[in-house]
């Protein structure tokens, strides 16, 4: 091969790697600035309802998401633990300008862990761990386990009850609501009619 061939080769070896340095820059821009995610799941999963969407981006606040699922020990498996993180993962991706996501683990930051815990007054001891808070400003909602998944309890003993269905979004965009509202729903009680009782040992009573 002559001198000339040679270097023409080179030329459009060099071009070539450039171009698909380029092509790798702007791919890794874009997928920052658009980012996408794409839902194969059979039930839609992690496709949020178009009121969820609305409600997230109309967000005129940040919102702080902190997970502390998985902490110690629960009640959730392994597959329906990555379920929910996918879940919260999905809104964060909704409106990352606005939904920052932190999932605590224990494990490779205990003392994270732990000063979280006591900034978002969360005793492990008392109610346990399996909670995802949900903040804006000073107002502050814990999303509950039991919240987040529906249990199957007709299921045989002998450990953890199955999850029979991930309930995260309606609980979490709830949360949202609530701690962005300004105005909180105030309930009230008729009493003096019969009505049942706010407290007492009755089964029946309100409390």
């Amino acid at each position: 091969m002559s001198t000339s061939r040679k270097t023409r080769a080179r030329a459009q070896i060099g071009v070539a790697l450039l171009a698909a340095c380029v092509l790798l820059v702007a791919a890794n821009y874009l997928g920052a600035k658009y980012y996408a995610q794409w839902d194969a799941t059979e039930g839609g999963l992690y496709t949020l309802s178009t009121r969820t969407t609305n409600i997230l981006e109309q967000l005129d606040e940040d919102i702080r998401i902190v997970s502390f699922l998985g902490l110690g020990a629960s009640p959730l498996g392994p597959d329906a633990l990555e379920q929910i993180e996918d879940v919260l993962e999905t809104y964060r991706a909704e409106n990352p300008a606005r939904i920052r996501l932190e999932s605590i683990d224990v494990v490779r930051d205990s003392l994270r862990a732990e000063a979280l815990l006591r900034e978002l007054d969360i005793d492990p001891f008392r109610g346990g761990t399996d909670v995802v808070v949900v903040e804006a400003g000073e107002r502050r909602r814990q999303v509950r386990l039991e919240e987040l998944v529906e249990f199957d309890m007709s299921a045989g003993m002998g450990g953890p009850p199955p999850v029979r269905a991930i309930t995260a979004e309606s609980a979490l965009t709830s949360a949202i609501l609530s701690v962005t509202r300004e105005r909180k729903p105030v309930i009230a009680f008729a009493t003096g009619h019969g009505e049942r009782a706010m407290r007492g040992p009755d089964p029946f009573d309100l409390g």
